[in-house]
């Protein structure tokens, strides 16, 4: 009876995987059988050395150093079910999630509320799951999240904010300089329009940077026709170098950065 109780607790089915089916015997007669009378600390151990766990949970793929940092998935069972439980350990993520605000260059900037703030949290926790996911991919991995539109700081009539110019940009990766913002911070006192952040950087600087440095194509003027070399001011994002020159048009149509290329600033890259 013990031993079924133990084994519904940390939940390992021998019929997921060939793998575990066919350590589970051995996990079942010296993990299971050998601690359910013994110390739970002991038990707890022994069940995350267990190569049946390891397994399971995907911590055979766990990484020490190296800034990979720990299995998520194994991490988010051993609170959820294997000790705190979901209620104390789901608590203490979502008043993660509370913070008030940010100060940024002398500014706050408040968290906000409802429809927009809640988007904007599935988003972080989708790009949290998918890169944790492939995080032993991730020398091959760029990620970049962009939108066609920013947001005026002022509320319109109906309490929502209408489109504006000035956006944002997040880069993760691999290959990523992260951890820092990039480019230059208009900040909140001097509005275009006194309700838009000010652009700053070309966002085919940014895209440009990943076609030169991650997919090698280095003819930036068949990619952004109109980009010219003075316009393409590097950021230096990503690490490496391009496998070539850059090549441009030579004779551009003319684009600078009131026209509508430019819409993003400023560009937020992650330290992963």
């Amino acid at each position: 009876m013990l031993t079924d109780f133990w084994h519904n607790h940390f939940k390992v089915y021998a019929s997921s995987d060939a793998a575990i089916a066919a350590t589970f015997p051995v996990y079942d007669r010296d993990v299971i059988r050998k601690n359910c009378l013994g110390n739970f600390r002991t038990f707890l151990e022994d069940v995350a050395k267990s190569t049946a766990m390891m397994y399971y949970l995907d911590n055979v793929s766990n990484r020490i150093a190296g800034g990979e940092g720990g299995n998520e998935n194994y991490t988010r069972e051993l609170f959820e079910l294997h000790t705190l439980g979901s209620d104390n350990y789901l608590k203490f993520y979502d008043d993660r999630r509370a913070i008030g605000a940010i100060e940024y260059n002398g500014e706050k900037h408040a968290r906000g509320e409802g429809y927009f703030a809640d988007r904007i949290d599935q988003l972080a926790q989708g790009l949290h799951a998918f890169y944790s996911d492939l995080v032993d991919l991730k020398s091959r991995l760029t990620i970049v999240v962009m939108s066609e539109f920013g947001r005026r700081l002022g509320a319109n009539d109906s309490h929502g904010a209408d489109h504006s110019h000035g956006n944002v940009m997040t880069v993760i990766g691999g290959k990523v300089h992260g951890g820092k913002v990039h480019g230059n911070w208009p900040g909140l006192a001097d509005l275009d329009q006194r309700q838009d952040l000010k652009i700053t950087t070309d966002f085919r600087v940014v895209l440009g940077e990943v076609v030169t440095r991650r997919l090698g194509n280095t003819k930036l003027g068949q990619v952004f026709p109109g980009l010219t070399a003075a316009q393409y001011q590097l950021l230096e994002l990503l690490r490496g170098a391009p496998p070539g020159p850059i090549e441009f048009q030579t004779n551009p149509n003319g684009s600078n950065l009131s026209n509508s290329h430019a819409v993003f600033v400023p560009i937020i890259s992650s330290k992963c």
